[in-house]
């Protein structure tokens, strides 16, 4: 799927009409709110899939709403999306308050402004409807220079990985890091957004948007060829919550190469945490260091050694993977 082709149509899974998404076929027309649940897999599973999934006739669970985004955030009518300034304290990210307003000046240098899409006028997933609090922790313990960075802020090369409102990436970018936030296509006018609403059109250290859905090579290659190779570090924060999505998430995280991949989990189902502890270490993931950041785990996880040999073209030792 081109990230630029969103369109309008009938979706063949959950029977919304006039509705925005991707034609997957010539006859076959799929809503953002279905690619999100279940991604572009056969059409007769995921009916099945979207039935079950119903909240009322005629509508998923994860609804898109049918108006398209602005192309900038300045055109964006008042009252459509809820920004909010978050001012970095030495304890944690401070709200001094929640505004539904349109915010199209950048904040200042102790803060940084997040666009959500509460009411989903413009974005589906929910992803977009707030800033989700473990995304909150990572981007805290990064604007006040938290271990764990394996190189310094500036020249350091960042990919934050389903970012939707990009708090982390931007509080590195702050720093002086090179940053891309990605997202699925129907997401990158939120991420794009944020980015205005913290960066000048001018500013250097404005952070990239790019496309990257998870288990797709393409995307991979042609975010190497925007940074110029793969990244030092990787962020995530609340990826970590649907068991089906473990092993496309750990393959698209080994197969960027980094360093270094930051991780926040809410803990708010500690059996999910305990599946996917499982699965890191089924699969030979070191786990570099783990602690609590609030309401969320903090995790620093380093490739399976093999995999770092592959990427980096190091020899296949514990000391390759780890330095």
């Amino acid at each position: 799927m081109d990230a630029l082709a969103i369109d309008r149509g009938n979706c063949c899974s959950c029977g919304q009409g006039r509705i925005l998404g991707h034609w997957l076929a010539a006859e076959t027309f799929r809503c953002c709110a279905c690619l999100d649940e279940y991604g572009d897999q056969p059409l007769e599973k995921t009916r099945a899939n979207c039935k079950a999934a119903f909240r009322r006739p005629g509508k998923p669970a994860n609804w898109w709403a049918s108006r398209e985004p602005p192309q900038k955030l300045a055109d964006v009518p008042e009252g459509f999306l809820a920004s909010t300034t978050w001012w970095t304290r030495a304890d944690n990210l401070v709200d001094p308050g929640r505004k539904s307003r349109n915010c199209s000046q950048p904040a200042g240098e102790a803060s940084i402004v997040s666009v959500s899409d509460p009411a989903h006028h413009y974005f589906t997933g929910h992803g977009a409807e707030r800033v989700w609090e473990a995304g909150l922790a990572l981007a805290w313990h990064l604007s006040l220079g938290g271990q764990g960075l394996p190189l310094s802020g500036t020249g350091l090369r960042v990919l934050e990985l389903g970012a939707g409102c990009g708090m982390p990436g931007i509080a590195l970018a702050r720093q002086g890091a090179s940053v891309t936030l990605t997202d699925v296509p129907w997401l990158l006018r939120l991420c794009h957004y944020n980015v205005e609403a913290n960066f000048r059109e001018s500013d250097e250290r404005r952070p990239k948007v790019a496309t990257l859905r998870w288990g797709n090579p393409a995307d991979v290659a042609k975010v190497f060829a925007s940074m110029g190779g793969p990244p030092d570090l990787v962020l995530g924060a609340d990826l970590v919550y649907r068991e089906d999505d473990f092993d496309v998430l750990l393959a698209t995280i080994a197969a960027l190469g980094a360093h270094s991949t930051l991780l926040t989990i809410s803990r708010r189902d500690n059996a999910v945490i305990a599946v996917f502890l499982q699965k890191l270490a089924s699969q030979f993931w070191h786990v570099q260091s783990c602690g609590i950041l609030g309401n969320s785990l903090l995790m620093d996880l380093r490739l399976p050694t093999a995999d770092v040999s592959i990427r980096r073209g190091t020899p296949g030792s514990q000391a390759a993977a780890a330095a």
